[in-house]
């Protein structure tokens, strides 16, 4: 599973000596009602799917981060 970039990035923003996973936890928790869109979350370096056509391929995993889409890049 792809976790989501702009939250993962965001997570850093508390400082270095932060817990970044617990930072990561809690704005995936705060955002829940308003998630980040599949473009964000995919993030910067994301590809377009070849199954939906947006650019929402996630950068590490490449797994397509729209709900249902079983979009992939092997």
């Amino acid at each position: 599973m792809s976790r989501c970039e702009k939250c993962w990035r965001d997570a850093h923003r508390d400082g270095p000596f932060a817990d970044v996973a617990a930072v990561y936890a809690r704005l995936i928790d705060e955002r829940k009602d308003h998630p980040c869109t599949p473009e964000e979350q995919a993030g910067g370096a994301a590809q377009v799917c070849p199954a939906c056509g947006h650019t929402t391929l996630h950068q590490l995993t490449r797994e397509c981060m729209v709900h249902g889409c079983r979009g992939t890049r092997g």
